[in-house]
């Protein structure tokens, strides 16, 4: 008898060690993983999860969600956001510590972050641009320039024009005490960095403010333009 797929409530409690790991049978690694992070309040908070998890079903790939700190979880994406950040936690070499094992097991790896997760996950591309094929940044910001990227990365970017956390245009996001910079200066690092070497795609949404999910736009340039 054919195995039936797994459903995708199935995989977030394994992956999140809620039931027990898969029989061996099940554990045929694909070539490809996609990595993560979520925003600011943790997996409950955008809808980009559940959309990940049935791209995953259709296209074959792994997904790994690393949780994030406290409660709202939360990244430390230089001082931003939360208990992460309060704390001076080194999420950074937590991220790079998880992709350096993944690039042992896997093709390709892609990084993927929404929100506080885009802020973290902008600043392990950059310190470690040898470890992932692709980024995916979804209403994500700088509040300082990130350090120089040793490689191009294929990127892409989408944010919303009436996005009131994060703002377009930069300035303090809501509820927080630290000042963004646009994303037009997220956009320019990574066109600077990459140049006419690796594609950088900016997208900017006129509606769907901060709950965005553009899952399915971000994995479809991922595929086309993560090749290593």
């Amino acid at each position: 008898m054919a195995r039936r797929p797994l459903g995708p409530l199935v995989r977030l409690a394994r992956r999140h060690g809620l039931l027990p790991d898969a029989p061996r049978e099940e554990r045929r690694r694909p070539p490809v993983l996609v990595v993560y992070l979520h925003g600011f309040g943790g997996h409950v908070v955008s809808r980009i999860d559940e959309t990940l998890i049935a791209l995953s079903e259709e296209h074959g790939f792994d997904l790994e969600m690393p949780q994030g700190t406290g409660f709202p979880r939360s990244w430390n994406a230089a001082g931003c956001c939360g208990t992460a950040a309060k704390k001076g936690l080194d999420d950074v070499g937590r991220i790079v510590a998880l992709l350096e094992d993944a690039r042992a097991r896997y093709k390709r790896v892609f990084l993927v972050g929404y929100s506080n997760g885009a802020m973290l996950a902008t600043l392990v591309a950059a310190r470690r641009a040898d470890l992932i094929d692709g980024l995916g940044l979804v209403a994500g910001c700088i509040f300082a320039a990130p350090p120089k990227p040793a490689r191009p990365v294929p990127t892409i970017m989408v944010n919303a024009e009436d996005d009131r956390i994060v703002p377009v245009a930069g300035g303090k996001a809501a509820g927080f005490k630290l000042s963004a910079r646009p994303a037009s200066d997220l956009a320019a690092f990574w066109q600077a960095t990459n140049g006419t070497n690796a594609p950088v795609k900016v997208v900017r949404r006129t509606s769907g403010g901060h709950l965005i999910n553009p899952a399915r736009e971000v994995w479809r340039f991922l595929a086309e333009a993560g090749t290593r």
